[in-house]
């Protein structure tokens, strides 16, 4: 009997834990998946802290998909190296010197990265004057610039404009209630501008927007509220989007120096909207280092690639080289077969100055458009060349496995002048 009794009640017990079980499990399944979700999208996945941000401030409006997984990057605002997850809109950040509080996951400083130069050169970035509404004398004078038009309600009172005495710019209009509503400072930081019609890299259309140390807002009047206001795709414009792949060469560094860099800061730059990585580059022999190597090897492991973006530029390279072949870029694939690529002063590479008359300093083949121009530290002004190389459709489903460069100054252009510069290669996939 006691037995019986025994049984009986393990036979409930064993009821009621299956119960339970059934009941809780979907909960703690549930619970277990948002510690780690999967975007079919964009093919990648956000983890731990980076999800917990991104679902409490904002989710997909905000941060749009990702577009890379979490990988250790070097922020290029100050040199340190964070755990690092690209975002179409934004790139989000982990800072364990912060853990504990809640800036242990930041945003990155996307809109002065996009902008560093256009903080100091252009108009509309200059400090606006305090307790002005709106510059409108340089909205319809200068160039770059057109009349504002008020965003929605023209009666807006002035305390409702805000003037940043951090940055100089005001902030008003829809902006200004967009910027409070969704997380003012901590999310988006300071207006680095005065709001401006500008081209949406993403789809060639004008639209009125403001950048912010963190953001660029865009207001779309084709749009129902709350979507006629949006954030700028940021992270595509400097990343990229999941379509293409940054092959670093920072490990070559020992080559060259960041001076041929032209005063672009190391980090990842949108350029043509190509995203590359630069740093420091890695040179050819010359006659300044004879040492350099004349043979450049970069490790590439890419598969199912449509085109290769190579930046690059030439030195030492006078008008007595015109025409010659100074060298050359070898796609090679795992089949054993290659893509060869000859390097031609004048036609698809030349010299990195664009204000020496005795360098060759014109291109012509349409394979070739400048990414970046700029100024070296004793004011030289030079550029940054974009050379594409389509893959032929046979090598498609081929690995690319390695990319070389051939320095073949010394055999065909008589000495070891010129010499190539390989800043930067990024690989777009096929679609």
């Amino acid at each position: 009997m006691n037995m019986r009794r025994r049984l009986r009640g393990f036979g409930i017990l064993t009821v009621l834990v299956l119960v339970l079980s059934i009941a809780y499990s979907p909960l703690t399944s549930t619970l277990a998946a948002e510690s780690s979700r999967f975007f079919p999208e964009t093919g990648h996945t956000v983890s731990g802290k980076f999800l917990d941000y991104w679902n409490n401030n904002g989710g997909l409006a905000t941060y749009g998909y990702p577009i890379t997984d979490a990988q250790m990057e070097t922020d290029p605002e100050t040199g340190k190296t964070f755990l690092t997850q690209w975002f179409e809109r934004h790139r989000l950040e982990l800072h364990p010197e912060n853990a504990g509080t809640k800036y242990e996951v930041l945003a990155g400083l996307l809109g002065k990265e996009i902008n560093r130069t256009k903080l100091t050169t252009e108009p509309g970035f200059q400090k606006a004057t305090l307790g002005k509404e709106i510059n409108r004398t340089k909205l319809t004078t200068e160039p770059g610039f057109q009349k504002a038009t008020q965003l929605y309600d023209p009666a807006f009172s002035k305390d409702q404009q805000w003037y940043f005495t951090e940055t100089g710019h005001n902030l008003g209009f829809g902006f200004l209630k967009y910027w409070q509503d969704n997380g003012g400072l901590e999310r988006f930081g300071y207006p680095i501008s005065e709001y401006r019609r500008e081209l949406d890299p993403e789809t060639g259309k004008p639209f009125m927007m403001q950048w912010f140390e963190r953001a660029r807002f865009e207001y779309h009047p084709e749009n129902q509220k709350p979507y006629d206001i949006l954030l700028g795709l940021l992270g595509k414009q400097i990343k990229g989007s999941n379509s293409t792949k940054i092959i670093s060469l920072q490990s070559n560094s020992q080559f060259s120096s960041p001076e041929t860099n032209l005063g672009l800061p190391p980090g990842v730059h949108s350029m043509l909207n190509i995203p590359f990585e630069t740093g420091w580059s890695v040179a050819t022999q010359n006659s300044d280092h004879p040492n350099y190597p004349t043979l450049i090897t970069v490790e590439a492991n890419i598969t199912r690639a449509q085109s290769i973006f190579v930046l690059l530029q030439a030195g030492w390279a006078l008008k007595i080289y015109e025409g010659k072949k100074i060298g050359s870029i070898s796609l090679n694939f795992s089949s054993g077969k290659n893509v060869l690529v000859p390097l031609v002063l004048g036609m698809n590479i030349r010299d990195w100055s664009r204000n020496n008359p005795e360098a060759v300093n014109t291109i012509s083949s349409p394979t070739v458009r400048e990414g970046w121009r700029g100024v070296d530290s004793v004011g030289n002004v030079g550029g940054m060349d974009i050379l594409t190389i389509e893959i032929p459709a046979e090598y498609n489903s081929a690995t690319i496995t390695t990319i070389q460069v051939l320095d073949e100054s010394f055999t065909e252009a008589g000495s070891i002048n010129p010499c190539i510069h390989l800043l930067a290669i990024t690989a777009k996939y096929l679609s």
